[in-house]
């Protein structure tokens, strides 16, 4: 999975608060999925999972690295023998929050550890795709993730600028989901 994180509202900055690109940010994750067959053409799909995030931050001039523990719960709903559509919410809850500092060596080094500053650490993301069953073990699903609010809000007080970071995600997911993990793990115990 990969992710792209935009900002929202520090687009305007000038001078040193400029250094670098603004969008290099993105992130990769795992989910271990459960599904429940409700009839033959609808599926129920919880996603327990871990997203890792990195980006560059304009304001304070470092990297941001994020832990995010996710549960998305998926409704896939057949549309033909292979083809199916995906309507999903994924609940996510901040975990860790670090900055690194890569272009200035403070004295006194700052915190590594801003979790503290981060006004959200709870939110949901609503996704839409569709997907298609491939060899039929393997799935392969694109959807499109948009957050209504911001994922975490950052107001770091030892910084010159008194705007906040926030970012929020806007992406598009390609998934690879293996759907017989189940016989697998009875293969290897027996």
């Amino acid at each position: 999975m990969q992710n792209f994180y935009k900002k929202t509202n520090n687009e305007g900055l000038q001078g040193i608060f400029r250094i670098g690109d603004s969008d290099q940010k993105g992130s990769f994750g795992f989910n271990f999925r459960l599904s429940y067959i409700i009839d033959s053409e609808t599926k129920l799909n919880v996603s327990s999972g871990i997203s890792y995030f990195k980006g560059f931050n304009d304001i304070d001039i470092s990297n941001h690295k994020a832990t995010f523990l996710d549960l998305p719960i998926h409704l896939n709903v057949s549309l033909s023998e292979t083809w199916f559509i995906i309507a999903s919410l994924r609940f996510s809850y901040l975990a860790k929050f670090e900055r690194e500092d890569i272009y200035i060596d403070f004295d006194p080094p700052r915190d590594t550890n801003i979790l503290d500053e981060v006004v959200h650490r709870f939110f949901y993301i609503p996704k839409l795709g569709a997907g298609v069953t491939l060899f039929q073990k393997i799935d392969l699903e694109l959807t499109y993730n948009y957050s209504f609010s911001n994922l975490a809000a950052v107001d770091i007080p030892d910084v010159v600028s008194s705007t906040p970071t926030t970012y929020k995600n806007d992406f598009l997911q390609l998934s690879i989901i293996y759907n017989d993990l189940g016989s697998l793990f009875i293969k290897i115990i027996s």
